[in-house]
């Protein structure tokens, strides 16, 4: 075990485990005396705002590099053990976005957690409010970037999966997934699917197919559902956020699967080898 913090707010929201058994650890902090490793990426706080950070340890716990990174929800260690983290606004290694935007974006890191390897920006995230959710990997290294888009009009890519927006629903949000190329982060496609409230998890099963959690209010894209309507209370003035689970084949451009589940919020998932999902 270890201790890891500052003089005020510290939390990690996401961990992902390399090949030698290296934790990395994903989260956000406002304490000046943060601790960071020499050399770091960016050793530099935004406190008293918050700044993201990436500290890796190893299996016994011992610190190996910690650095401030950009706001990031979700990260992989990619087949090199280079962590792969997708977040939103100004990315490490690219320049800045044009002022008023704040697109999502994903960044690979080095294992020393000193240099940028290779980052790119999601189209048509240039106004999202929130980090990308999760991140995933099909078989041929292809990275999937799951996240929530908020009041506008995503951009699909042609032949890409994409549902009307039902009444209701129209200035909500909804989840999009980017498949983007394992060498050059070029996108092979770019799908939606609306009347979401927040993206969850995402899983890519032997296929390629990914599988998707989100929080979904009535109007959620549906294809033979277990259930076909939200279960959660209703509370005005905000809409029943049901958990909701869909799948989309591997070239993104069918819903294989879409169903309310009996739950509320967005669920984590795992597939098992036979790719059934838990």
């Amino acid at each position: 075990s270890a201790l890891i913090g500052g003089e005020a707010a510290n939390s990690v929201t996401a961990i992902a485990v390399d090949l030698s058994g290296n934790a990395h650890l994903l989260g956000d902090t406002n304490s000046l005396s943060f601790p960071v490793t020499p050399g770091a990426l960016d050793s530099t706080p935004e406190a008293p705002n918050y700044t993201g950070f990436l500290m890796k340890l190893s299996p016994n716990a011992t610190v190996i590099y910690s650095t401030f990174v950009a706001t990031a929800g979700a990260i992989l260690i990619g087949a090199d053990d280079q962590p792969i983290l997708a977040g939103n606004g100004p990315a490490p290694g690219l320049p800045p976005p044009p002022n008023g935007t704040s697109p999502d974006f994903v960044v690979k890191l080095d294992t020393t957690g000193s240099h940028v390897v290779q980052a790119a920006y999601i189209q048509g995230t240039g106004l999202s409010q929130s980090a990308p959710s999760a991140l995933g990997a099909d078989s041929s290294g292809n990275l999937v970037v799951l996240g929530t888009i908020y009041g506008v009009t995503f951009p699909t890519t042609p032949g890409a999966y994409t549902y009307p927006v039902a009444p209701g629903c129209e200035a909500f949000s909804g989840v999009y997934v980017t498949k983007l190329e394992a060498k050059d982060w070029n996108p092979i496609y770019s799908a939606f699917l609306p009347c979401v409230g927040q993206s969850g998890a995402v899983a890519v099963d032997s296929t390629g197919a990914v599988i998707l959690t989100a929080n979904a209010e009535l109007g959620f894209p549906l294809h033979n559902p277990l259930l076909a309507a939200p279960t959660c209370p209703y509370s005005y003035p905000d809409p029943p956020l049901s958990a909701a689970i869909a799948r989309l084949s591997p070239d993104g451009s069918t819903l294989q699967f879409g169903t309310y589940i009996d739950t509320c919020g967005a669920p984590p998932i795992a597939l098992s080898g036979d790719g059934s999902i838990y």
